[in-house]
């Protein structure tokens, strides 16, 4: 489960708030999965195929526009280095 996007995350998350928080971030979120996998069944049964689908599809869309922000945020600090007069948004 995890790949070259989670692990990009998961160095740029720990830049940000620190190693210790990060470890406690991640020991959370593993938690959560693992609840969330063990009752899969359980979860499908009540909420049923469609919406399973549905739910899938909508946190595809998250992903892919976490993955925009962060391209885009990359591309503009590789270009503040030409052009330092441009600033970037807050």
């Amino acid at each position: 489960m995890v790949g070259p996007g989670a692990i990009t995350v998961t160095i740029i998350t720990a830049q940000s708030i620190g190693q210790i928080l990060m470890v406690l971030t991640a020991l959370i979120a593993f938690a959560l999965v693992f609840v969330i996998a063990h009752n899969a069944h359980r979860l499908m049964r009540l909420i049923g195929p469609y919406a399973g689908t549905m739910t899938a599809k909508l946190l595809y869309i998250f992903l892919a526009a976490k993955a925009v922000g962060m391209v885009l945020d990359g591309a503009a600090t590789f270009l503040q280095q030409f052009f330092p007069r441009i600033q970037s948004p807050p």
